[in-house]
C-alpha cells in the first residue's frame, strides 16, 4: 500500500525532499516546526523518557499543524508498544537496529494493516457519528490511515543485507542512522571518512532498485552532505535538526547579541 498522499512525506518527498527535525517532549513544537517550515517531527522514545500519553498529545498537535508525526520506538519493544503509539496518530513508525530481512519483515508487520501487515483496527477510526461505517468507506479509511514504515540502517550485518532489506514488501524508507553506523565502523563521526560516503552510496543504490526511500539522520551539521545526498544519491528525507542544537544555537546567538548591545552601551557611556 502506498504511502498516504495527506502524509507528508509522500507530498514532499515527489517533490525532491522533505525534512523533519527531532525535539524534546513538549507540544508547542507543533507549532515551532509547522512555523519554521519542517515537514515533520521526529519523536524519539528510544533516547528519551517520554510517556505514551505525552507522545500521543505531540502527535494530535502535530496533525492538526499538518507536520507529520513519525515516531522512533525502542528496540525490540513489541507490537503491542508499537499498536499503542499508532493509536496515538503517529503517521510513521521509525524501527531501530536492523539487521536483516527477517528484521525488517517483523518490523512491517507491526506497522501495516492485513495483508501486508499484521497492525489491529482501532474501532474508534471506523465510527462516524455513532455509527459504523461501511466497507468501501472503511477501507478508504485505512488506506488514508496507513503508516510509513522506516527502518534504520545502523549496524554493519543491515549493510552487508541492503539489497535483501530493500526488497521487503511495505518498507517504505531506509533511514541511515549516522552516529551508530559510524560507531560500528569505528569511524565514530567522522562524516568525510570514506567509509561513511560508501554507506551512503550503497544505501541509496539499493532503495534505488527496489523502489523505496532513503534518507539521513543523525548528521545534524553537514549541509554540504545533506545537498550531496539529495541531489546525487536521490536521498529524499533528512532529519535535519535536534532540538538541543537548536536551542543551542539559538542561546549562544542570543548571547553574542546581548554582550554586543552591553559593550555598545559601555563605549557610548564612556564617550
Amino acid at each position: 500500500m502506498p504511502i498516504p498522499p495527506s502524509n507528508n512525506l509522500a507530498r514532499q518527498a515527489s517533490q525532491g525532499r522533505a525534512l523533519g527535525v527531532k525535539f524534546v517532549q513538549e507540544v508547542s513544537i507543533a507549532e515551532i516546526a509547522q512555523a519554521a517550515g519542517y515537514d515533520s517531527l521526529f519523536i524519539d522514545l528510544e533516547h528519551s523518557s517520554f510517556s505514551l500519553d505525552r507522545t500521543a498529545d505531540i502527535c494530535l498537535a502535530a496533525n492538526l499543524a499538518g507536520v507529520s508525526p513519525f515516531v522512533r520506538v525502542p528496540h525490540e519493544c513489541g507490537n503491542g508498544f508499537v499498536q499503542r503509539v499508532l493509536d496515538g496518530d503517529a503517521k510513521g513508525i521509525v524501527v531501530p537496529h536492523v539487521r536483516n530481512a527477517e528484521d525488517v519483515h517483523r518490523a512491517v508487520e507491526m506497522v501495516k494493516y492485513p495483508p501486508t501487515g499484521i497492525r489491529s483496527i482501532n474501532p474508534s477510526l471506523l465510527m462516524k457519528n455513532g455509527r459504523s461505517v461501511d466497507n468501501s468507506e472503511a477501507r478508504g479509511i485505512l488506506a488514508e490511515q496507513d503508516a510509513v514504515s522506516f527502518v534504520m540502517i545502523e549496524t554493519l550485518e543491515a549493510l552487508d543485507n541492503l539489497d535483501e532489506i530493500a526488497a521487503v514488501p511495505g518498507l517504505d524508507v531506509m533511514l541511515i542512522g549516522s552516529m551508530d553506523i559510524t560507531m560500528e565502523l569505528g569511524i565514530l563521526a567522522a562524516w568525510d571518512h570514506p567509509s561513511y560516503q560508501s554507506a551512503l552510496l550503497e544505501v541509496s543504490q539499493a532503495a534505488s532498485r527496489h523502489g523505496k526511500l532513503w534518507g539521513i539522520s543523525g548528521l545534524f551539521s553537514r549541509p554540504d552532505i545533506w545537498t550531496h545526498a539529495m541531489q546525487n544519491l536521490g536521498a529524499r528525507f533528512i532529519v535535519g535538526a535536534l532540538d538541543r542544537g537548536l536551542l543551542s544555537r539559538a542561546a549562544t546567538a542570543n548571547v553574542t547579541a546581548l554582550q554586543s548591545a552591553m559593550l555598545e552601551g559601555v563605549k557610548q557611556s564612556c564617550g
